[in-house]
């Protein structure tokens, strides 16, 4: 009864209807893919309308990496006598692009040649079916639906099988011939029986329903889940002559959910193990989840800190640096990490922590959370920054070291550039400190250096250096003034600061300071020349009597040069043999004899002839080689005597 009863009603009118209820996709092609045909859904879900589509190549639809892997389909569409299926990305019309799954089969004339290609396919990103509407010939509503993905299904009012689709073979196991007259509601979980008849009545009364999500038995016995809409089908009087229902399978997607709900309370269970501050936030950067130890640690729930941010807990003198970073992470989809100080509520004390944050994304590669941690640092930090300390500054008087005053003075010279004022580098050397030193013992000398360290750091601005350059020669960096008077007016406070005595236990001891001042950019453009030529201006001192200071000018920079020269001359001179001794004779004034001869040297310079004694006699003392040139004398002294 069930056939003729199919036969009987108006097949196009049938099929018409039914494609208004499936979610697929219909293309129909020649052999060369050319489109004859498109049906309405492609206006609803790609934005073209079907007489924008036909006469044009549909594989040119597809993304430029996919047209290749289509053109091969369509090929195994024509010499396949099964339906092919395959993946790829159409072109939306606005431009952007969506995955579908489809299948193609070939259509043959009548003369068994290769007619036309149809495709049906369907939107796997958001995994939701598509009515579409037909508009063709009785023959192509046919092909569409007996290739649909979807559970396509006419009953009766009472519910009983009037046809079945031939993808209910392919989904659910049945031949669709053998569920003609068979109640639907025996394919129906019982649970879910209501919710069936209540989507009937509401068909009954409105002419169609809103989806449903029903279980339907496999023929195997395990369940389907479908979502399905139905519509009413009224006979010539207006009455309801049956239903007409697609189903699309979404037990994958269902699983998918019940995994990922799994997977979020693996997550959490996690999350609230870990010794970790763990936290998640939406797209927008808000939080949607912190775990205990982000609760405990800043003492704010989920919702408080949802309300107010984390602005509360972060640093004030790293909350600038921090939101930046996490903007800037937010809007470019970038993972975000940072080193900062959180306040920990029970002492509002601060630690050092290590956040860093990761983009989740979604098939469209759009951010649907953020997954962060935060990891307390802050011992290794300490002693990092103690470590830094130690490897900058002086270790016995806890000044800036000379690697940290160059530094500074480069930090000094790049910003004098920029502001075209000067600033003033002034060198100084203890007078005599060798001899406390070996006096009063190196403990007395350490604390004398200490001291000194402390009474010259009261003498400068805060944002001046006073650096410890070595042994007993100490720095003063001062980055910006407005001229030699104003470093000649610090120094001249240290002099008399100087004339106070340092207390060393119960001693009293009384020190002075020869000191050597260099102007920058004026007396040179790099940190290697100022130190060098603030050197020249301390020799300087030291050779005008100590005690006093000298501003470095370019003649300095030539008697050092000769200085150089002479010394590097006179070690060749002891080789080569240009040194000689004159005698000069002391004679007894009361017997007028000759009682002993003062050995005296001089230098015969091969270009230069001789060079006065008061020339390189400093240079060899102060160079170490007047104790060479002291042994070479009585040496030859002994001998002119034999």
């Amino acid at each position: 009864m069930g056939k003729e009863l199919r036969l009987s009603l108006n097949t196009e009118h049938l099929y018409q209807r039914v494609l208004e209820h499936t979610h697929d996709l219909v293309v129909l092609t020649d052999i060369r893919g050319r489109v004859l045909y498109a049906s309405p859904s492609h206006e609803r879900f790609l934005g073209y309308k079907p007489e924008e589509l036909v006469g044009t190549n549909g594989i040119k639809m597809f993304h430029p990496e996919d047209q290749g892997r289509m053109t091969l389909y369509l090929a195994k569409c024509l010499t396949s006598s099964k339906p092919i299926s395959a993946m790829g990305r159409v072109r939306h019309k606005d431009g952007h692009y969506v995955t579908v799954e489809g299948i193609g089969s070939l259509i043959r004339e009548k003369s068994g040649l290769p007619g036309m290609v149809l495709v049906t396919s369907r939107d796997i990103t958001e995994r939701i079916g598509q009515e579409e509407e037909l508009r063709e010939s009785k023959q192509k509503f046919r092909i569409v639906v007996e290739y649909s993905n979807d559970l396509v299904v006419l009953t009766n009012p009472d519910g009983t099988f009037v046809y079945a689709s031939p993808s209910w073979e392919r989904v659910a196991g049945y031949d669709p011939e053998d569920l003609l007259g068979v109640d639907a509601f025996s394919l129906i979980h019982p649970e879910d029986h209501e919710t069936a008849r209540k989507a009937m009545t509401q068909g009954l009364v409105t002419g169609s329903q809103s989806p449903v999500q029903l279980r339907l038995r496999h023929k195997e016995g395990n369940w389907l889940t479908v979502q399905g809409v139905a519509s009413v089908i009224p006979d010539e009087n207006g009455e309801p002559s049956m239903f007409v229902a697609s189903c699309q399978d979404i037990t994958e997607l269902k699983e998918i959910e019940e995994n990922l709900r799994k997977s979020e309370e693996s997550f959490r269970l996690l999350a609230e193990a870990l010794p970790q501050l763990v936290w998640t936030a939406d797209p927008q950067g808000v939080f949607t989840y912190c775990n205990i130890r982000w609760r405990d640690y800043a003492g704010s729930s989920l919702e408080k800190t949802q309300e107010k941010g984390r602005e509360d807990a972060v640093h004030p003198d790293d909350w600038e640096r921090s939101r930046i970073l996490w903007k800037r992470s937010l809007e470019s989809g970038t993972p975000y990490e940072i080193t900062y100080r959180l306040k920990r509520a029970k002492d509002q004390m601060y630690r050092w922590f290590l956040g860093r944050a990761v983009p989740v994304f979604n098939e469209k590669k759009e951010i649907t959370t953020w997954i962060g941690t935060c990891t307390d640092i802050h011992d290794a930090k300490t002693a990092e920054e103690e470590m830094r300390h130690q490897a900058l500054h002086d270790s016995l008087t806890g000044l800036p070291n000379r690697d940290l005053l160059e530094d500074r003075l480069q930090q000094a010279l790049n910003r004098s550039k920029v502001t075209k004022k000067p600033g003033a580098l002034i060198f100084l050397d203890l007078d005599r400190f060798k001899i406390i030193n070996d006096s009063l013992g190196h403990h007395a000398g350490d604390a004398l250096l200490s001291e000194v360290g402390r009474r010259l750091a009261k003498h400068v601005r805060p944002i001046d250096t006073v650096a410890r350059f070595g042994g007993d020669e100490f720095l003063i960096l001062l980055p910006e003034v407005k001229g030699q008077d104003e470093a000649v007016k610090i120094i001249k406070e240290i002099f008399t600061s100087f004339k106070e005595s340092f207390r060393m236990g119960r001693r009293q001891v009384h020190l002075n300071t020869s000191v050597g001042l260099v102007l920058f950019p004026q007396d040179g453009k790099d940190t290697a020349t100022l130190l060098k030529n603030a050197d020249n201006a301390l020799y300087q001192a030291k050779e005008s009597g100590r005690s006093t200071y000298k501003a470095y000018n370019a003649s300095m920079h030539t008697r050092a040069m000769q200085k150089l020269t002479i010394q590097s001359e006179l070690r060749k001179a002891i080789k080569n043999h240009e040194l000689c001794l004159y005698f000069q004779p002391i004679v007894d004034l009361n017997t007028q004899e000759v009682v002993k001869a003062e050995a005296l040297v001089r230098w015969n310079h091969p270009t230069r002839g001789f060079v006065l004694p008061n020339e390189f006699i400093p240079v060899a003392e102060e160079g170490g080689l007047i104790v060479e040139i002291g042994e070479w004398a009585i040496e030859q002294s002994l001998l002119q005597v034999k």
